[in-house]
Order: C-alpha cells, then structure tokens, then sequence
C-alpha cells in the first residue's frame, strides 16, 4: 500500500477530528487546499499528531502535508513535547531515532530512524511494521531550544525532501516564509528561495530542474493511455475513454463539460488538460482538466486566444499551446499556461502560420510539426527554445503532413500519417536531432490523419483518426525493436480529431466504469 503522511501544523488537542468525523468537520483542521479521506490518530503526553494517511494525494497537497510533518517535528523537538533526541551536545546521526509519544498509525514500525522519516517523504512509501502503537525508544534526554543543532540538522535534512516548488506561490509567502525554522536556517532559506525562482522564472525551469520539481511517481503504478473527445460522422464528442495496458481492456471515465475535437490534449503531473478545440460551433479558448482520483474534469483558465487544429505539449510543468485555427485564419501565436499559478503568457510566435499541427517535447525543446497554412501543407518543423524564447527551423520532413500524430520515443520524434494534400498517409518518419535528419521507417497498417500518436510503455500508439473515407476507432502500436506495427484493442467509440496523453496511476479503472475489450484482429 502506497501512503503519505500529513501532520497537523498545530500541537492544540482541540485541533483534532472527533472520530467518525467527516466532510468538513475533518478538513478545517487540516492544512489548507489538503482533501480529507480518513484519518487514524491517538493524542499522547497532552500534545495532538494528526497522521493522514492518503492513497493518491495530489503532489501539491503531498508537498504540503510533508512540509507540515517536517515543521510539526521540529516544533515538537523544540519543545521537548514529543520527539527524542540524542543527548544534549550531540547531532543526531543518520540512524538515530525518534519516537517516544508519537500516536503513528498501526502499520508505522515502533521506532522510524530519522533517514527512513526522510526516505518516507522523498519517496511516498513509509516502511511497513507490526500492527500496534509505537512506543519509547528508551530513556534519552532531550534536546530542547531553536538553537539545538540537532533540530537544525535533522530540520533541513527533512526540508530536502518536500517539494516545495510544487506549491502555490501564496503557499509559499504566507506559510513557508513565516516559520521560524526555515528562516533561522539558512539552507532552508535556499530551497524557499529556490521554489520561488522556480514560480518567477518559468522559462529557466529546465535549469532549475531537480528532484524537488519533479511530481512524484508511485511504485506500482500502470500507464493509463486516454482518448480525449474527438469526432465521428457528424457528432463530436464529450466523453472520454482509456485504455489499460495490464489488462488490454478500454474504460470509459467522466465527459468533459464541453463537447471538443480538433483538440488539444496533454498530460502534467497527474492530470490530463484538454484545451481549446471546436464544438460544433465555434472555436474553443476554454479549457479543462481531468483528476483520475476523482474522476471528474474542471475548468481551468481560458487561453488568450481561440484555437482549435492547434498543437499542445507539456514541457517543464508547463502547457504549451501553439498555431491553430482561430475560426478566421491560422495562427502562428503561441502561449504558455503555468498551473502553479493559473496563468497564460504569451511567448515568441512560429515563424510559419500552422493549422492542424502537433507539437512535441524532446531534450528540452518543443517541436512544431508541419501543418497546413491555408494554402498548402507543410514539410517544415521548427524548434522552440524555452530559456532564450525563440523558435528556429530544423531540417523539414521527408514528406508534407497536415494532421499527423507526433510524439517522442527513445530520443527520436516521430511523425505517422496526417494529410499530404492528395490523401490520407500511412508512412512514418523520424527525426535525430543529434545529425538534424530524417529517416523512414515502417508504415502504419491504416491510412490515418486527424488521429494522435503516443509514446508509452516503449511502442508507439497511434490512435483513431481518419482514413479518408471514414473516422476509426482502431489502434495500432509500434515496436521500435522490430519496426513493425501491430494491432491493439479498439476504443469504444470512433474519434477522429481526437487528443491522447498518458497518465501513470494506481488505482485504474474508477469503480463501475464500463469496459470493453476488442480482439486486436479488427484491424
């Protein structure tokens, strides 16, 4: 079982949910934008420790709840309440361990080192013990005051360990900034200062990338592959469906509020975002998101612009959304959306107008890939450089495609299918941005564009779209061992102009979502 800890910030008894408590009774205690699924507490020598303890915990409100445990046991420490530490004039050692009062959940071992509390947080998988309270460690004095080194220490080694970057820039002022133990020390000083460098300058987010920006990733979690919207004949669609790799059967999960094709879709963290698109009847600035633990989309903040046929890709945190159709030209603009801090900026625009393009994310760059520019299609791909906001042309493809599907596989970019003006494509090609070259390699078993291309579990899938007579529902995958392509199960629905992204998760499919499962010979 894959846990997290939250500890209450305050040690007030009257701060603790009343067993059986639930709603908002449990939330108010808790750290603020924190959900509440359930707690496990005993209070001990007078002082409250909270322990939550949460399957799939936003790593936001992840990052959160272990910066509250880290203030909480430092408070603690200094006040001689709860921890136990080392005798005085002593630095606690990797190993030394503190426990003595703790009310640790039933599955906590009876004494936790302070490198396995550091290993729980960095890693979200607390050690697994007996069943029973924790007891005292043995008789040790404690260490007490600000000043200790050992609260020092063992503070700032545990601060290591909470993403603070992952937390909203409001967060970070008024909780962070005024506690007493990141400003008394001042390497906990340098990660405040580092996660609000990673807020103020998202264009440098690939240089100030490390592991406290990186969302984490659970162990025993499955790729999840999505079909996001899309259209057949003359519907287009709101629901959504995905695909389970483990058991090769399709799920269908919550609608979109907004009925999109020719949408965008792209995955950060542990949400999908659907931007832009057409309805139907115009073309769409709104967007929306997707959260799997709650199965269910919400709005975010529109693009500045209208776009539908336009390229989205993920890239540091960040949401791109490039080119597109704004319902009276295509576009070249490009905008950039930052969900720490709900906001769209514009950034450099393409030096090609490109509507029906796709975009793509490779060592640090995004890749604009051919298009159409409302006079012909295109074979041109150029490259954005987020640090010094400028796109530059690359090599162009070896053939012109509109509407193919892109993605990236093994340090190559790869581009399937799409329009050539003439037909629909079933020829792939990649590119190597190390000798800025393309190369062919095999062709897909169907003719297809306005379909989307995903990299997952080492193939490629492409997915739905158009064959130039009708929309698909088939998929198809790639092995780049073999250069061959295979069949896989078909998606409920057909959907051309459909977006995909992928999505690792632990807890797949929500409860009483229907499945399907199609013999992969359909193709």
């Amino acid at each position: 079982m894959l846990l997290s800890l939250c500890i209450l910030e305050h040690g007030s008894a009257s701060l603790l949910p009343a067993k059986g408590a639930t709603g908002e009774d449990m939330v108010k205690p808790f750290p603020a934008g924190l959900p509440v699924r359930g707690t496990a507490w005993a209070p001990s020598h007078g002082c409250s420790l909270a322990l939550q303890w949460w399957l799939s915990v936003p790593p936001a409100a992840l990052a959160s709840s272990h910066l509250a445990a880290v203030m909480l046991l430092g408070r603690q420490w200094e006040e001689a309440s709860l921890g136990v530490l080392p005798k005085a004039g002593t630095e606690m050692g990797q190993d030394e361990e503190y426990s003595g009062g703790f009310p640790w959940v039933s599955t906590y071992p009876r004494a936790c080192s302070v490198s396995t509390f550091a290993g729980c947080v960095h890693s979200n998988i607390p050690p697994v013990g007996n069943a029973g309270n924790v007891g005292h460690a043995g008789q040790r004095e404690v260490v007490s005051g600000l000043g200790s080194p050992a609260v020092r220490i063992v503070t700032c080694r545990l601060m290591k360990c909470v993403r603070l970057p992952l937390l909203s820039r409001d967060f970070l002022m008024s909780n962070v900034d005024t506690e007493l133990l990141v400003r008394h020390h001042s390497e906990c000083k340098d990660l405040l200062i580092e996660a609000l460098k990673y807020h103020l300058m998202p264009e440098q987010r690939g240089v100030l990338s490390n592991s406290r920006t990186r969302p984490r990733r659970c162990e025993g979690a499955s790729t999840v592959l999505f079909a996001v919207g899309g259209g057949s004949l003359f519907a287009i669609h709101g629901d959504c469906e995905a695909y389970d790799t483990r058991t090769d059967r399709w799920h269908m999960v919550a609608s979109m509020s907004t009925r999109r094709a020719r949408v965008g879709v792209a995955a950060i963290g542990n949400k999908l975002y659907a931007v832009g698109g057409y309805d139907g009847t115009s073309d769409l600035a709104t967007v929306e998101s997707y959260d799997p633990v709650t199965n269910s989309w919400q709005p975010e903040v529109s693009m500045g612009t209208r776009r539908s046929c336009l390229g989205v890709a993920a890239l540091h945190g960040l949401l791109y959304a490039a080119g597109g159709y704004d319902g009276a030209s295509c576009l070249n603009s490009a905008e950039r959306y930052d969900p720490l801090t709900g906001t769209w900026t514009s950034i450099a625009a393409m030096s090609t107008r490109r509507r029906y393009v796709r975009v793509a994310t490779l060592e640090g760059n995004l890749y604009a890939v051919g298009g159409y520019d409302s006079s012909s299609h295109l074979a041109t791909v150029e490259k954005y450089e987020p640090q010094i906001n400028t796109w530059t042309p690359i090599a162009n493809m070896l053939s012109r495609r509109s509407s193919a599907g892109v993605a990236v596989l093994e340090g190559m970019l790869y581009v399937a299918g799409g329009n050539d003006g003439t037909s629909c494509l079933n020829s792939v090609e990649r590119y190597n941005p190390k000798t800025n070259t393309w190369e062919s390699v095999a062709p897909m078993n169907i003719r297809r564009s306005t379909h989307d291309l995903v990299a997952m579990d080492g193939w490629l899938y492409a997915v739905g779209g158009n064959d130039g007579s009708s929309s698909l529902n088939s998929i198809e995958k790639y092995n780049p061992r073999t250069n061959k392509w295979v069949a896989a199960s078909c998606m409920f629905t057909r959907r051309s102009s459909v977006g995909v992204a992928v999505l690792e998760l632990l807890n797949f499919p929500p409860p009483s979502s229907p499945t399907l499962s199609v013999s992969s010979t359909s193709l």
